[in-house]
């Protein structure tokens, strides 16, 4: 298979026809509490929001312009994000099945420290993937893409969740989606000084800013 036979694909189209199942499979894995559904879901989740916003990002350089793989995660970057935010809800339910006690109270599961990011993270995302459908931005207008500049803020609570969460639940010392999310700071803060734009490295910012403070105030 060549390569102007991969771009000729409905990506649009694969990406829910492998998502809708592999979703259902995750949840059902998490209710069974069998497999890896948290770890496999996260890095999905991750991977696919990484093709939403690099290539934007590389668009907005002037990276790779002419690059036919380029063109075709931008013209696709819509459901990308969707997929996205649906593979990241389904991992919070997911993991919730999976890991949770179920001969215990699950409020005060829900308020271990390694989830105190999801509190932040689950609402927006959940907002995010509302205002995605199109008789919502069609009410909204173009106020929709500011909400959705929100994911900016959802990038370091997501690192911090990620290794709170595998260093409580699964006893290990690093998250893989660290990379991830430490790629896409890199790219936001290179382009806040390459173009003096800081309309997405501001929310990185103020992330720090929110999570500093919630700490210090829980001591």
């Amino acid at each position: 298979m060549n390569k102007q036979h991969l771009l000729s694909i409905n990506l649009t189209r694969w990406l829910y026809a492998l998502s809708m199942p592999g979703i259902f499979i995750i949840l059902v894995c998490g209710l069974f509490q069998v497999g890896e559904p948290a770890g496999f879901s996260a890095i999905i989740g991750m991977v696919l929001l990484t093709a939403t916003l690099l290539p934007a990002a590389c668009a907005r350089l002037g990276w790779w312009t002419g690059n036919d793989i380029l063109r075709y995660l931008l013209r696709h970057q819509k459901h990308l994000g969707i997929t996205s935010g649906l593979w990241f809800v389904a991992h919070g339910m997911a993991s919730g099945l999976f890991f949770f006690d179920r001969t215990q109270p699950w409020w005060p599961q829900f308020t271990v420290e390694a989830l105190h990011p999801v509190w932040l993270l689950m609402p927006v995302m959940v907002l995010m993937l509302i205002t995605s459908i199109n008789a919502v931005q069609r009410r909204l207008g173009s106020s929709w893409k500011d909400i959705h500049a929100l994911v900016w803020l959802l990038l370091i609570p997501m690192m911090l969740h990620g290794n709170l969460a595998i260093a409580f639940f699964e006893k290990e010392d690093f998250a893989p989606a660290t990379f991830f999310v430490v790629t896409r700071v890199g790219v936001a803060l290179y382009e806040a000084v390459r173009l003096r734009s800081f309309r997405r490295i501001r929310w990185v910012v103020l992330s720090i800013v929110l999570i500093s403070i919630y700490y210090a105030m829980m001591g």
